[in-house]
C-alpha cells in the first residue's frame, strides 16, 4: 500500500495521523460526545505514555487508543483461531 511520503536525501518520510489508534486514517475522529471517563495511571505509566507521545508527535489520547485498538485486535484474532 502506497501512503505516500516524501524523499528527504534518499529518505522516504511518511506522516502519519492517528485517529482512534488507527495511523491510517481517512476521516472522522474524536468528538465530545464520545464516552469519557478518568483514567488513574501510576506515575511510571504516565511518563511512558508521554514520551511515546512525543516521539510520535501524537497526544497522549492517540497513544492509549492505539493500544487498546491493538489489544482489541489481537482479542478478536485470537477467539477467531
Amino acid at each position: 500500500m502506497d501512503h505516500g511520503g516524501v524523499d528527504i536525501n534518499g529518505t522516504t518520510v511518511v506522516l502519519f495521523v492517528w485517529d482512534h489508534g488507527d495511523p491510517l486514517v481517512s476521516g472522522g475522529g474524536m468528538a465530545r460526545a464520545d464516552a469519557q471517563f478518568k483514567l488513574r495511571l501510576p506515575g511510571s505509566h504516565k511518563a511512558w505514555v508521554e514520551i511515546k507521545a512525543k516521539e510520535g508527535f501524537h497526544s497522549m489520547q492517540a497513544v492509549i487508543l492505539k493500544l487498546i485498538d491493538e489489544a482489541m485486535r489481537r482479542d478478536e484474532q485470537i477467539k477467531q483461531a
